[in-house]
Formats: structure tokens, C-alpha cells, sequence
């Protein structure tokens, strides 16, 4: 019998997620729309993530497991694109869920566009208390965006950044685009770049159809030292992009510092000095509201220009009157 391609094959890394996974697959069932197979691929989780999993898997026989031993979320990733069947990629978080008949409304779009080879779509930040809809400038969207554009929106604060779950991938455009395993920190942007630079057709909506769960013990807000191939990852971005990107580069890795740093300015003196140094290997950057960055990145970089320390202080103090 011939193999029916679906529509979507949807990606989920999965590692030691048992609080979150039934959340996020069920935001995927429970949509009115059916053409699609989703390939979770277990990072090898020692809660029991897997057991949650495999009770799906008894019940829609369009759900796949695949297991690996720890090697990371990019080699996860890979894999799931490599079993994909479908036309199109999506990729979810294992904490992190749809909203919003995701589906339905990227099905829509793309049989009526089908020419487009990556959609990016807006996402909220959820949290328990609230969901924030994360800002996008008007600049950004558009039916036919160049891939000038789209990189301009992926480098940017207030575009669609460097995730890769808010995007939709013509799996043809993904051929021979694979997560760097190399790099375990900012694996995502670097992806997107490659993808973009093959494509042809590129398209950016507003609407909001994913909920991005901020957690404290999550990757983005704890620091390790494999956290540093997120410079490793900007410096590969930078071989295959345009000079004129590079000052957005800048500021990328200028900003890191300064979040990296604030981690370790009264606790650790050695690595405080690593990023300090790393932050004047870096050039100033002036007139900052062309990056589309919010009040808190200009504010703490406009501080580094003066002081890497005020500015790290600054950026802890911003962080204590959030808090509070």
C-alpha cells in the first residue's frame, strides 16, 4: 500500500518532560484538523516521560517514539526531520503548547500560498499568572518578505527571532539543513539562517499560535558552560550572512555578555572576567533604536557603553523590580 504523505509532521523534543507533555501533545489532538503525524523523539529522560508517551502511542498510531541516549536537543531534532514524512515541518517544545487552531489556520494559508517555503506566525510568553503576545514590528510582516528581511527579523528583539517552533518549513526547503550538534545553545537561529538562505518564497503573519512557557529552571534562564556556543553559533551565522548584519551581530553578543556576566558579578570572578573581556572584544554601537530592541536591552547596552559593571548591576536591578 502506498504511503499517504501528510500535511505536517510535527517534531518534539522530549527530555525529562513528564510535567509538561501531556499539556502540549493534547494542544495537538484536541485541534479540528487531522492531516499530520507527530514524531516525538526522547533525549533519553530519566522521569518517567516516556511511559506518558507510550499511552498515546497505544491510542493514535499516527503518534512515533524514537530514543536516543542524551545527546542533546539539535541531534533530537535532526532525527525527527529525518523519520518526517510530511510536506511541511513544525517543530513544538515539549513545554510549550498551541493555541488558537494552529493548524487549521497555517493549513489554510499555505494550500492558498503554495509557493511559500517558511511561514513565521507570532507567539505569546505564558507563564501561570499570564500570557504576554509577544510584539512584532509591522516592518517584519508581509505576504513576500526577502530573505534580507526575514534575517533582519530573526536578529531582531521584536521580530520573529531565531526559535524554530514558530515557523513552518517546506520540508524541501530543509533537504539539506540540519541543527548544527556542535552547538547547544542558539542551535535554532543558526538553523533558521541556513533554511532561509535556501529558500525562495518567504512569509510572516501576526497571528498568535503558540504559547512559549517561561520557566526559571528553563534553559534561557540558568547558565552552564555549554551556553557558551551561543557566540559559536552568531559567528556561523556571521560566515553566511551580508556585512550588513554584522552590527546586529554585535549587539546579539554585546548583550549576552552582560546577561551571561549578570550571573556571576558578586559570586564568581573568574567567569564575570571572561564575559567582561569578551564584552570589550566588542565594538560600541551607537543609535541602538534600529535594532528593535525594547527599553531594558537599550538601556542596560547604553549602560555598557559607559561601564560593563553599571551595566550589569543595571540589568540585576532590573530583573529584582520585575520580580517584586
Amino acid at each position: 500500500m502506498e504511503l499517504v504523505q501528510p500535511f505536517f509532521s510535527i517534531i518534539i523534543p522530549v527530555y525529562n518532560s513528564s510535567m509538561y507533555i501531556e499539556r502540549c501533545i493534547d494542544s495537538i489532538l484536541i485541534q479540528e484538523f487531522s492531516d499530520f503525524e507527530i514524531i516525538l523523539v526522547d533525549d533519553g529522560s530519566t522521569d518517567d516521560s516516556v511511559e506518558i508517551v507510550s499511552k498515546y502511542i497505544k491510542e493514535y498510531p499516527f503518534i512515533k517514539l524514537l530514543r536516543q541516549s542524551n545527546q542533546g536537543v539539535s541531534t533530537a531534532r535532526n532525527w525527527g526531520i529525518e523519520t518526517a514524512n510530511g510536506k511541511y515541518l513544525l517543530f513544538i517544545d515539549a513545554d510549550d503548547y498551541w493555541i488558537n487552531a494552529t493548524m487549521s489556520k497555517l493549513h489554510e494559508i499555505l494550500t492558498t500560498n503554495r509557493n511559500v517555503d517558511i511561514l513565521f506566525f507570532n507567539y505569546s510568553e505564558a507563564s501561570d499568572e499570564s500570557q504576554k503576545l509577544h510584539e512584532i514590528l509591522p516592518s517584519f510582516i508581509g505576504d513576500r518578505i526577502s530573505k534580507e528581511k526575514a534575517i533582519k527579523g530573526i536578529l531582531s528583539n521584536k521580530g520573529y527571532l531565531g526559535y524554530c517552533w514558530n515557523k513552518v518549513f517546506k520540508k524541501s526547503v530543509v533537504q539539506n539543513c540540519r541543527f548544527d550538534e556542535s552547538i547547544t545553545y542558539l542551535e535554532d537561529m543558526l538553523f533558521n539562517v541556513s533554511c532561509i538562505l535556501n529558500a525562495i518564497e518567504i512569509m510572516s503573519i501576526d497571528d498568535c499560535l503558540y504559547a512559549y512557557n517561561l520557566r526559571s529552571d528553563s534553559v534561557v534562564n540558568t547558565f552552564n558552560p555549554k551556553h557558551m556556543t551561543f557566540f559559536d553559533s552568531l559567528d556561523k551565522i556571521s560566515d553566511l550572512i551580508p556585512n550588513e548584519f554584522s552590527d546586529a551581530i554585535t549587539i546579539k553578543k554585546r548583550l549576552a555578555c552582560i546577561e551571561f556576566a549578570s550571573s556571576f558579578v558578586f559570586t564568581n570572578k573568574n567567569e564575570y572576567e571572561i564575559f567582561k573581556k569578551k564584552f570589550y572584544q566588542q565594538k560600541r554601537i551607537f543609535g541602538l533604536n534600529r535594532f528593535g530592541l525594547g527599553k531594558q536591552e537599550q538601556l542596560v547596552l547604553s549602560l555598557g557603553n559607559v561601564s560593563f559593571l553599571i551595566s550589569v548591576i543595571g540589568l540585576q536591578l532590573i530583573k529584582k523590580i520585575k520580580r517584586s
